[in-house]
């Protein structure tokens, strides 16, 4: 007790047992592995309190906790590859354990094998089959990809069809590692029908026409190919009831409309439907596209739709689709232009022409009547008026232009350069040109040019002349390789009908009279002063006497492609832009097939040809004599009607040479002639060229001399 009198309780004794002082254990082992994970289980020993947590790490890593799982699984981890795994326990009187370390390596991922491509050869598809890796216990991700197209499959061997050419690979992922095949190109598979372009020709009448010929050249197949077998029929107009090899669809009505089928070798079809629009030839002109080898062409400038744009950096010539595209205009000076490739070249309306597979070029001169304007002292306008076909009564005062009411009854195809040929290029020696040519049938037609910037043809007479450009589409050889039609595609040497038809759209407001960027004298044609090439010309109009010489180069070319506003200040050309006609005054004279009285000359010929000449029959036979009387005999002929424009020499008259009718060949645009062509420096005599340059000759082989090609149909 106490002095207040409390007592204190008794004391009672108490006995501490169970407090832990031992340290757990800690033991794993490897569980599973797969290519990018390793599982490891631990037996842990703790027989007083109990384990607090479990620890583990891989490698140099720290530890990372996962609570008291005694089963840890480390993933993201490299196929192939070794590591290091510990574990570490933590009990729950704070004593702590280290496991033992394991050295364990991840399973390899290898890759899938393709097997070969069958069956081999061209097919509408093909198959494969890949094998892929397995891995047990693990979960894969299987691909491949054909021409970066990436599709999925859930089984290990799968048998893959394919229904497209490129490249194929497979790729197995673990969601870690990826691994890919050897790349296999799959190729010559084709399940597309042919790509078409159906031209239609449209008539005055207000029918048209849809044809196709036998070269096929209107369709391509970028696979197995067009049928070439004629006993095997490609078209179908009746939804695939019947086959023809070629066919033609013929006075169909505006807004009609034919469903056309192709077929290629492995009878993949494509299906078209061709509709007649209502659409009238713009100013009555409609270029004759019915020769199947012609491709309508544009110089682009600038970018896509905006042709006349010359601040983009990129001009050049491109493939018009003739349906949609406003690929010429006359009252703009853009004539219609065109060319004819080589076998199987088929370019698609909007690519840029390949200028190296082009054989000829070519313009078209519309039908028209005209009125003559201007005097000698002031060339004027040649008023004309573009006409339709069906219209054979001039308005009052105008004159349907002779070169149009024969054979050409809407127009024609006129060469836009000179004559050349690959298989003769000298420059120097006449034997080496001589196309040895007297029949329609001759080889040499094969070899004819119609591109800038090489060297003229010439030294040929007439009739090799004559002959061997005849020969392009009548012999059965030379017509495949232009692809002409050998009964309804002609071609001709240009008459002088067709020379003025030229000169007279020229001097017109359709032609470069009519263009805008000259004035006074430059609106006359520039002359090409290249002594030996064509498509060249000068800057300026030459308008005196050796103010200019004669250059082997001469000074500007006609150029496919460029920069800027290509072609827009070609004075050398009808147009005076990159749609005309060149070398037409100056560089090589031309001999055109034009007669006076049946006489042949030196022509070659042992009697006149039966067609495609202009005939003069003169009754007097002194020097001298005029060929234009009465006028009526030169209408339109850009001779007495013209005579002197530009100070341009127009013989029209009659020569003789000791007595004899010998000067009796019609040769048109001048050039540095005899005296001149061998001189050291060659200069102008300015009466000695021009559009209306006119003189004759006995029609013989001279170096000087060339010529031009004019095509059409009928």
């Amino acid at each position: 007790k106490d002095a207040l009198g409390n007592e204190t309780a008794t004391a009672t004794s108490v006995t501490v047992s169970k407090i832990s002082t031992t340290a757990p254990t800690i033991k794993i082992a490897q569980s599973a592995v797969g290519s990018n994970f390793i599982t490891v289980k631990a037996t842990v020993t703790d027989n007083e309190m109990g384990a607090e947590k479990i620890e583990y790490k891989i490698g140099t890593g720290a530890y990372t906790a996962d609570g008291v799982n005694t089963t840890h699984t480390f993933q993201g981890l490299t196929k192939k590859t070794s590591y290091t795994i510990q574990a570490k326990v933590t009990s729950k009187n704070g004593k702590t354990a280290e496991s033992n370390i394991l050295t364990i390596s991840t399973a390899d991922l290898t890759a899938p094998i393709i097997s070969s491509v069958t069956p081999e050869g061209w097919a509408k598809s093909k198959t494969v089959t890949i094998t892929y890796p397995t891995i047990a216990g693990q979960t894969l991700t299987y691909n491949y990809t054909l021409d970066g197209e990436t599709t999925t499959v859930t089984d290990s061997e799968a048998e893959i069809t394919l229904n497209k050419n490129g490249d194929l690979y497979a790729t197995v992922t673990d969601g870690t590692n990826t691994v890919s095949s050897a790349t296999v190109v799959v190729t010559q598979i084709d399940n597309e029908g042919p790509v078409c372009d159906f031209i239609v020709k449209y008539y005055d009448t207000g029918k048209a026409d849809i044809v196709t010929d036998p070269s096929n050249r209107n369709c391509t197949d970028a696979g197995v190919g067009i049928i070439t077998d004629e006993s095997v029929g490609r078209y179908s107009t009746d939804n695939g009831s019947s086959w023809k090899y070629t066919f033609s669809a013929n006075g169909l009505a505006i807004n009609q409309e034919v469903e056309i089928w192709v077929r290629d070798k492995l009878f993949n079809i494509a299906k078209y439907t061709v509709k007649i629009e209502n659409i009238q030839p713009k100013g009555n002109v409609l270029p004759d596209l019915n020769i199947r080898s012609l491709i309508p062409i544009m110089y682009h400038q600038g970018a896509p739709g905006a042709i006349d744009d010359p601040a983009n950096a990129t001009s050049y010539a491109v493939v018009v689709d003739p349906a949609t595209d406003d690929w010429y205009d006359y009252d703009n000076q853009r004539w219609a232009n065109a060319v004819i490739g080589v076998d199987g070249y088929n370019p698609k309306p909007g690519e840029r022409l390949d200028e190296s597979k082009v054989l000829a070029a070519f313009v078209w001169v519309p039908r028209f009547e005209y009125k003559i304007g201007g005097t000698k002292a002031l060339p004027g306008q040649i008023d004309v008026r573009l006409t339709k076909s069906s219209k054979t009564v001039p308005n009052t005062g105008y004159t349907i232009h002779p070169a149009f009411t024969n054979r050409h009854k809407s127009g024609f195809w006129v060469g836009k350069f000179e004559l050349s040929s690959t298989s003769v290029t000298s420059t120097t020696a006449p034997s080496e040109n001589n196309l040895n040519c007297s029949s329609a049938t001759c080889s040499s037609g094969a070899n004819l040019r119609v591109l800038p910037n090489v060297v003229a043809l010439t030294n040929n007479n007439v009739s090799n002349f004559y002959y061997a450009i005849r020969s392009m589409s009548a012999s059965t050889s030379n017509a495949k390789i232009f692809g002409f039609n050998t009964t309804n595609d002609h071609t001709s040497m240009i008459n002088n009908d067709e020379w003025g038809a030229i000169a007279y759209l020229s001097q017109s407001a359709y032609g470069k009279y009519g263009n805008s960027k000259y004035s006074g004298a430059n609106r006359e044609v520039y002359p090409n002063n290249s002594l030996y090439y064509t498509g060249r010309f000068t800057s300026s109009a030459v308008t005196t006497d050796n103010s200019t010489q004669y250059t082997s180069a001469g000074t500007n070319r006609f150029q496919w492609w460029g920069t800027g506003a290509l072609g827009e200040t070609d004075g050398g050309s009808t147009t005076g832009n990159m749609y005309g006609v060149y070398d037409m005054s100056g560089g090589r004279e031309e001999f055109i097939l034009t007669n006076i009285n049946g006489r042949v000359s030196s022509s070659g010929f042992k009697s006149l040809p039966s067609e495609y000449y202009n005939y003069f029959e003169v009754s007097g036979t002194t020097s001298g004599t005029n060929i234009c009387s009465p006028t009526s005999n030169c209408t339109g002929q850009a001779l007495n009607e013209t005579n002197g424009w530009y100070n341009d020499t127009t013989n029209y008259t009659y020569k003789t040479s000791s007595g004899l009718e010998s000067y009796t060949w019609g040769i048109r645009g001048g050039g540095p002639g005899t005296s001149n062509q061998y001189a050291s420096n060659p200069k102008y005599v300015q009466s000695s060229y021009g559009l209306f340059n006119m003189d004759w000759d006995a029609g013989g082989q001279l170096l000087w001399l060339s010529t031009r090609v004019v095509l059409y149909q009928y």
